[in-house]
Parts: C-alpha cells; sequence; structure tokens
C-alpha cells in the first residue's frame, strides 16, 4: 500500500510524539535523580552526627517537570516522636517525658514544677512555619485531666503561644518550609527546593 501524504503525515506526528514522550521521560528521570542526590547532599552536611537519625526525606510524588513549571520541586521530610521529643526536650530543659500525635497537634507529656513539686502537664502544640522555621506553638494545657486556659501555659513554663518554641531545625540555602502537619504517627514537612538544588 503506497503511503499517501496524509499517511506520512501521520507517521512523521506519531515519530515526534513518541521522541517528545521519551524526551520528557528521560528528563523526569535526570531532574529527580539530580534533586534527590542534592537533597541527600544537603542533608549530610546539615546533619553530620545523625541527630535526625529516623527522619525520612524524599522529594514528593508529583513530577518534577511539572513542579518546575508551577513554583519548584519540593521534599516531603516525616519526623517522628522520638526526634521531636529530642528537640521539644532539648529547648525546654529536659522536662519531656513522652510525645505523640493526636487530631492534628503535637502532644507531649511535661514534668514542670507547679507549687515547688514536680508536676505532669499535657501540652498540644500546634506546628507552624514562621520566619522560615519550624516552630511549635502551644495550643492547649491539661493537668490531672482538666484543661487549662492558654495562659496557663505560660504561667507554668514561661512558654509564650504567639511566639511559639523554635525546634532549631534553621533550614540550608535553598530550603523553604511550605507547609507542616502532625498526622497521626509523625510530623510530615513540606519544604520547596529553590536554588541550588536542581541542575
Amino acid at each position: 500500500m503506497p503511503l499517501t501524504r496524509r499517511r506520512l503525515g501521520l507517521l512523521v506526528t506519531a515519530g515526534a510524539l513518541a521522541l517528545l514522550t521519551g524526551g520528557i521521560v528521560v528528563a523526569e528521570f535526570a531532574l529527580r535523580a539530580g534533586a534527590q542526590e542534592r537533597l541527600d547532599a544537603v542533608t549530610a552536611t546539615q546533619d553530620p552526627g545523625g541527630v535526625l537519625s529516623g527522619v525520612s526525606i524524599r522529594l514528593s510524588g508529583t513530577p518534577v517537570l511539572w513542579q518546575l513549571v508551577t513554583g519548584g520541586p519540593r521534599a516531603e521530610v516525616t519526623i517522628p516522636d522520638s526526634v521531636i521529643a529530642g528537640l521539644l526536650d532539648h529547648r525546654l530543659g529536659d522536662a519531656v517525658e513522652d510525645v505523640w500525635f493526636e487530631s492534628g497537634l503535637v502532644l507531649a507529656l511535661l514534668d514542670v514544677p507547679l507549687g515547688g513539686a514536680p508536676t505532669r502537664v499535657e501540652v498540644g502544640f500546634e506546628v507552624r512555619a514562621l520566619d522560615g522555621e519550624l516552630v511549635v506553638s502551644p495550643a492547649l494545657v491539661r493537668v490531672g485531666g482538666l484543661q487549662l486556659p492558654g495562659p496557663a501555659l505560660t504561667r507554668l513554663t514561661g512558654i509564650s503561644a504567639d511566639e511559639g518554641i523554635p525546634l532549631g531545625a534553621n533550614l540550608p540555602d535553598g530550603l523553604e518550609i511550605v507547609s507542616a502537619t502532625a498526622t497521626d504517627d509523625a510530623l510530615v514537612v513540606e519544604l520547596l527546593l529553590t536554588k541550588g538544588l536542581t541542575p
């Protein structure tokens, strides 16, 4: 069967589409591998002592090419309760007995002096990004199962609900916090990868 102009045009179009699709797939794999490699390198240089052991850092599942078009590649950091407990304990002077996640809050059991005696206080922290830092702000306080008004935490611990507690996770140049959410088993932070992390 002879090739007509129409068939030839269809074959050329199909070939061009196949080449374009192949090029997009190759570019996606190359960009994803490059961004993940750079993300791993930044993580390794920022945590040489392994303080963040157990923290999972990976690129989000959306195609990197699409992310580049819509604002930049994003990474998802999953922080388990043990790491949050260590960060809070460091900030609160070894007062943290336990940490868990519930109803979108980071809950911590603190041992604070009340009337001269150590008292167990349950504090629910909301997580937010403030000026490029991860900050937890007290949202609820319970002592002996009774919920106290917000200002009670400031009186008990000196923690201001407005300022919160920076977790000390200053990000290196090229990473910005987009959002932070407490799930049922971890704190999930979404980062935007900016300069120097993609080829």
